[in-house]
């Protein structure tokens, strides 16, 4: 694009000849050209063409000596003293705008350098689950993120600092009790309960564990913890209605989602200012074939980057009863606005640069691999979210590979004694953020 524009004020300056559009018009006219005219013409298409091969050749720095000199060199065979000052002319304005390109481009170049913190990644196994799953096929854990496969379209994320991180014993500080008391009562007039008969605050002496309150009132029991993580409890359950005829698959998990999102939507709004429109039905087995489900919404939004917050960090989660479909419990994080904590836009790997970092062992699991076992993997699937944790002091992007091998791993459940048509997959993550930053 920028080579284009030094050739338009070529073009552009080759215009502004008067002596040489008068002849192109002459010879438009006369459609043939005199003999006494062709040195002057020779002379200017000449002219062009080094101009043109010049501009090529700086554009691209595959030639750099004084180019008033070459040019100079190149028309002193014309007769023509005019054609000389406006070739001049032109090469001067070729150099001061190729000039303007390079400068542009180093320019653009330096800001392109990102002056960045670095940050640690510490993996926690309690917060993102086991390394182990036992599936039918990845899809069953990764289809519903909203961005899967279009991961490579984003190139840089946001990272945010814990505002619930504490460093050590000594930088911890307890919550108040009366804040969690405020926070609960907002969850209480957002789903329109009765007030509450009963509380138990149990106040954090650890820094690795967070401040809860449980208030309980008639049919409820809220849980909030100073970490934002709130979950409203129905001891008498909410029923599923007689029109949906449960029976435990992913469908009529579906069904039955949309159905009680229904009913507490505006509730859900009122609280977290959200409404969710993306239904996502995770599932994994028991070592006996028995299924688990783990349904959860999210607000679908315009951007790649605003669907993987609202999918790693705003999602509601709604507990049913695996028998019956009932509903036991609603869950999320309030504690979302991240926005006072971010520490910058990282730069990010893209999806086939973070497997090569699992075949290097640059990974973080509750899995151990051997220098065989990296090789012999077969990354199934490969999905990009936030290490939400609270125990970490940053929340970074990572990706997340679901990795199978032949009978399993050594020191794992046998594949062999599996139902048929299961097997393991084992998790790893790879921090997102470039290695230079960590």
């Amino acid at each position: 694009m920028n080579l284009s524009k030094s050739i338009f004020k070529v073009f552009d300056k080759i215009k502004a000849d008067d002596k040489f559009r008068t002849e192109l018009l002459n010879l438009k006219k006369k459609k043939k050209l005199r003999y006494s005219n062709m040195p002057s013409i020779i002379g200017g298409l000449a002219s062009l063409i080094v101009i043109f091969a010049i501009a090529i050749l700086i554009r691209f720095n595959l030639f750099k000596p004084p180019m008033e000199n070459i040019i100079s060199s190149n028309i002193s065979n014309t007769t023509n003293t005019t054609n000389i000052t406006n070739a001049t002319n032109i090469t001067n304005a070729a150099i001061n705008t190729t000039n303007a390109i390079e400068n542009t481009t180093n320019s653009t170049n330096l800001n392109t350098t990102k002056d960045l913190p670095k940050i640690a990644f510490k993996y926690s196994p309690d917060g993102m689950g086991l390394g182990e799953l036992v599936l039918k096929n990845v899809d069953e854990v990764i289809g519903g993120n909203p961005i899967l496969n279009k991961e490579d379209e984003i190139k840089e994320l946001p990272v945010f600092k814990n505002p619930h991180y504490f460093e050590n014993q000594e930088s911890f500080i307890s919550s108040d009790p009366d804040s969690l008391r405020k926070e609960t009562q907002k969850i209480i007039d957002a789903f329109e309960f009765g007030p509450s008969t009963s509380e138990n605050i149990h106040e954090s002496t650890f820094y690795l564990e967070p401040s809860i309150i449980t208030t309980e009132g008639d049919g409820y029991s809220i849980t909030f913890s100073d970490n934002g993580e709130m979950r409203v409890q129905f001891p008498n359950y909410v029923p599923h209605p007689e029109s949906i005829e449960f029976d435990g698959t992913p469908e009529k998990y579906r069904e039955l989602i949309e159905y009680y999102y229904g009913i507490y939507k505006e509730n859900i709004k009122a609280l977290t200012g959200l409404y969710y429109n993306g239904i996502d039905i995770e599932s994994d087995y028991n070592y006996d074939g028995a299924i688990n489900f783990w349904p959860r919404l999210y607000a679908k939004e315009d951007s790649l980057q605003d669907q993987l917050f609202s999918y790693s960090f705003n999602a509601l989660t709604f507990t049913l009863d695996r028998d019956n479909g009932d509903l036991l419990s609603i869950s999320t994080n309030l504690n979302t606005d991240l926005k006072e904590n971010k520490v910058g836009d990282y730069p990010i790997l893209s999806s086939d640069e973070a497997i090569s970092e699992f075949r290097n062992g640059n990974y973080s699991s509750s899995v151990s691999l051997t220098d065989d076992e990296l090789k012999k993997g077969v990354v199934e699937g490969i999905e990009l979210e936030y290490y939400v944790n609270q125990m970490v002091e940053y929340f970074i992007p990572v990706y997340k590979l679901y990795v199978t091998f032949d009978g399993g791993l050594k020191n794992y459940y046998d594949d062999s004694n599996l139902p048929d048509g299961l097997r393991s997959y084992y998790v790893f993550y790879i921090p997102a953020v470039r290695g230079e930053y960590l």
